[in-house]
């Protein structure tokens, strides 16, 4: 049985990368869902991490995402800050942890 914390990473913008692999290095198991699943593949390149493809402004990535969560431990959302709230209602619908940066570019 594998007795590793799981942790979700959504998005796969530039600081990503650096969250993913330190997680993947203490012995996370990390999951990297972007929209863009090439890109999701570039930051996880080189980590045990894996990747799926989820847009979570469309209903089949919503459906990516209602599969994902409760398999999580916790959630750690890069996404775009307008798309945080959605994120976290997400996760704390599943009594999941939810961590995220959020800024506003001026």
């Amino acid at each position: 049985m594998d007795n590793k914390k799981t942790v979700l990473v959504l998005g796969a913008g530039l600081v990503v990368r650096p969250i993913v692999h330190y997680l993947s290095e203490k012995g996370y198991k990390v999951v990297v869902a972007s929209r863009t699943l090439e890109k999701a593949e570039q930051i996880a390149a080189g980590s045990s991490a894996v990747t799926r493809a989820c847009d979570v402004e469309t209903e089949q990535g919503k459906a990516v995402l209602e599969e994902l969560i409760p398999t999580a431990d916790a959630v750690v959302s890069m996404l775009p800050y307008l798309l945080h709230p959605y994120a976290a209602k997400r996760a704390l619908a599943h009594s999941k942890h939810f961590l995220t940066t959020s800024y506003v570019r001026y």
